[in-house]
């Protein structure tokens, strides 16, 4: 008989720093206190209410996917059957997740090791994506609705600007006395050894996943592991487990959106304009 494992999972919500943000990009718009230096760079950091809301739901979105993504399939990762004992076989995992009042229930059972790995492979793959693409989003809205940081010529704009080359980027400013030690820079700071540490393995898994074929995931020994992670994060490590490494992503990723939100939302509340 299959023992399946249940959990009721409330997922994360970001609705009061994302409403407060709005609330202050509204007013400076009905105020007529808006710039367009920004949106003179690049089509996309155009003012726009609407725009901005859409975004703040697909960055809320995407990250309660990771959550369930992760619950689902990472809460309690049968490494044994991965790697090298099936005799647990077949596995079962059902979550309730609890949105508001709302539920959603999510099920899967699997009787075969192949189809398993197959199972994590992909849904890790997914992870990576969203994941990446919430930091994106943060990176975009503070590019959008702050003094830019990545500052190019019109039609000459990198094809994305990823949190990573953001962060760079400030410090070399900071350095230079053109940007001051303000909000979003506190914020990225307080969560430095986090960034430093994760990001060069999400970015690198990111791209591998959008334009190449590899899982980048294996066994090593009796675990499951990601087996080209960048450094500071090393192959055989703790940290390189897959279920121990989207368990980290995801807390300091909880922490991280509505601390960066906030920071915005006080940039602008203190600015004259937006881009504040």
């Amino acid at each position: 008989m299959v023992k399946t494992s249940v959990k009721n999972i409330a997922l994360s919500n970001f609705s009061s720093e994302s409403n407060n943000l709005l609330n202050e990009v509204l007013i400076k718009i009905s105020s007529g206190a808006t710039r367009t230096f920004n949106f003179d760079m690049h089509d996309n950091y155009r003012i726009d209410y609407q725009e901005i809301e859409k975004r703040l739901k697909g960055i809320a979105l995407k990250f309660r996917k990771c959550e369930m993504n992760y619950h689902l399939y990472f809460d309690d990762l049968h490494h044994d059957v991965l790697s090298v004992d099936i005799r647990d076989l077949p596995i079962s995992r059902q979550r309730i997740f609890i949105d508001g009042t709302s539920t959603t229930k999510q099920f899967f059972e699997v009787d075969d090791q192949n189809s398993y790995q197959e199972l994590i492979n992909g849904n890790f793959q997914e992870f990576i994506l969203f994941i990446a693409s919430v930091i994106e989003n943060l990176v975009y809205l503070a590019e959008t609705l702050t003094r830019k940081v990545v500052v190019h010529l019109k039609g000459k704009q990198p094809a994305s600007i990823v949190m990573q080359n953001y962060i760079a980027t400030l410090d070399i400013l900071i350095k230079l006395n053109y940007r001051t030690t303000d909000l979003i820079y506190m914020c990225l700071n307080s969560h430095k050894n986090f960034l430093e540490k994760y990001l060069p393995t999400i970015n690198a898994y990111r791209n591998s996943y959008i334009h190449g074929y590899n899982v980048k995931l294996g066994v090593n020994g009796s675990e499951y592991i990601l087996d080209t992670p960048i450094t500071p994060i090393h192959a055989n490590s703790l940290e390189a487990r897959v279920d121990l490494f989207a368990l980290a992503v995801l807390e300091n990723m909880r922490v991280i959106i509505p601390e960066f939100l906030t920071a915005i939302t006080k940039t602008i509340k203190t600015g004259s304009f937006v881009p504040a």
